[in-house]
C-alpha cells in the first residue's frame, strides 16, 4: 500500500509548478521536470496520470479533479479560473500553503491539548 502524500510535498509541488509556469515553461515540460524529481511514489503516480490526461486533451483542472483526496476543491476551482484567464501560475501559488498551514496548526493544537490534558489528570 502506498503512503499518504504529506501536505508539505503538495505545497512544494504546487509552488514549483507555479514557478515553472510563471517562467513560461509549458505545462507538459513542467510536469515532466517535476515528475523526474519526485520521490514520493504515490505523488509520482498521480503526476504521471495528470500528465497523461493533459497530453490526451483533458483540461488541467479536470485532470487534478480526479484526485479530490489530494488536491482541495479551492485549488481545483482556482485552476479552472486560471485556465479561463491564462493566469494559472499566479492564482495557485498560495492556496495549498494556506490549507497546509491550517492542517499543521490544527494538528499541533490537538497534540498540545492531548499532552496538557494528560498532565492535568
Amino acid at each position: 500500500m502506498l503512503k499518504k502524500i504529506p501536505h508539505k510535498e503538495i505545497v512544494e509541488f504546487t509552488r514549483v509548478l507555479s514557478l515553472l509556469l510563471y517562467a513560461k515553461i509549458s505545462i507538459v515540460q513542467a510536469f515532466e521536470l517535476i515528475y523526474k524529481q519526485t520521490k514520493n511514489e504515490k505523488l509520482k503516480e498521480i503526476l504521471k496520470n495528470i500528465l497523461k490526461g493533459i497530453k490526451s486533451g483533458t483540461s488541467l483542472s479536470k485532470s487534478f479533479a480526479k484526485y479530490p483526496d489530494v488536491f482541495a476543491d479551492i485549488f481545483i476551482a482556482n485552476l479552472k479560473v486560471g485556465e479561463e484567464t491564462g493566469e494559472i501560475a499566479l492564482l495557485n501559488m498560495n492556496i495549498p500553503a494556506i490549507g497546509c498551514a491550517k492542517k499543521i496548526l490544527l494538528k499541533k493544537l490537538v497534540v498540545h491539548q492531548i499532552i496538557n490534558g494528560k498532565r492535568k489528570s
